[in-house]
Order: structure tokens, then C-alpha cells, then sequence
């Protein structure tokens, strides 16, 4: 689940995508996921 919130729908991504943090947010998630396997 933890997949959606980078996907292009996700309310997450629309909030973060105009943030200057954007890109360290979506590694952050990234780097969550990988770790879960």
C-alpha cells in the first residue's frame, strides 16, 4: 500500500510535488519501501 502515496493519483505526491522537498521526500519513501521488501 505504502507504494500509492508515490503514484500520480495520490493526494501525498500532488502536496509534495509543489514542495522544494519534493525529491528528498519521494526517496524518503523509496528508501521505506526497499527496506520492507
Amino acid at each position: 500500500m505504502l507504494h500509492r502515496v508515490l503514484g500520480d493519483g495520490s493526494e501525498l505526491t500532488k502536496g509534495w510535488g509543489d514542495s522544494s522537498d519534493a525529491t528528498e521526500w519521494r526517496q524518503e519513501v523509496q528508501l521505506i519501501l526497499h527496506a520492507l521488501g
